[in-house]
């Protein structure tokens, strides 16, 4: 966990690892931050072991922040087509928060496809590859379409 906050008027960055243990041989499941005179946080930042990576931005000081990583796949992952028939890819996710999309298609944005569903029209040889998507700007997730 990774947080940054003016303190003392000059921007702070500091870190936190976290693991399952606890006692002496870690630190449980629970970050604890020096953050002085700070009146809030400018960011908040988890990176989860499976790759997900969570920020919130101005938050408050002097609380406790209770988070569950978010799931989020790619449906379906892998998708056969015949050219000429649309594709539909989709994010599932059991996260409440606002999340910004960008699909990618080989890792070149698809432009304006910023919704948590992506449809391929007229989908040919140009449409095949790998389907990425940035989910909150900060992590990929990904799908592929082939040709049947």
């Amino acid at each position: 966990m990774r947080l940054e906050a003016t303190i003392g008027g000059r921007t702070i960055r500091q870190l936190r690892e976290l693991s399952t243990a606890d006692g002496f041989t870690g630190n449980g499941l629970r970050a604890d931050f020096g953050l002085g005179d700070a009146t809030n946080i400018d960011t908040v930042r988890i990176e989860w072991p499976s790759g997900i990576a969570q920020e919130m931005q101005n938050v408050a000081a002097k609380q406790f922040l209770a988070v569950t990583e978010p799931v989020l796949m790619v449906q379906p992952k892998v998708l056969d087509f015949v050219g000429g028939s649309d594709v539909t890819f989709n994010v599932a996710t059991n996260s409440t928060s606002a999340t910004n999309y960008q699909w990618r298609l080989e890792g070149v944005d698809l432009p304006g496809e910023t919704n948590a569903t992506v449809t391929v029209r007229i989908a040919g040889l140009s449409s095949v590859g790998k389907y990425t998507v940035l989910a909150g700007c900060r992590t990929a997730i990904q799908s592929r379409a082939r040709r049947a």
